[in-house]
């Protein structure tokens, strides 16, 4: 899919420690895309906002983009006080 290889060659080109992968999943009619095994997007339970008047989905990979940033942003207030 090309929306997981243009998420993965981004990170790759992030001089930071190692993410894991993004992944699509595939399996019977429903297709997936997760990190680390969180669930980010899936065919069939798109979450994405619909335009109401065009009736189409926003871009998936700003959409995703923005969960995952999400996703990071609740682990970093996980952190033990030391």
């Amino acid at each position: 899919m090309e929306v997981v290889d243009s998420l993965n060659n981004q990170m790759e080109k992030k001089k930071s420690a190692y993410a894991p992968p993004f992944l699509c999943v595939s399996g019977g009619k429903n297709i997936s895309i997760e990190i680390d095994g969180h669930h980010m997007w899936s065919l069939l339970a798109d979450d994405r906002e619909e335009d109401e008047k065009t009736g189409e989905y926003e871009p998936l990979e700003p959409f995703i983009k923005r969960k995952f940033n999400k996703y990071v942003d609740g682990l970093a207030n996980l952190k033990f006080d030391i």
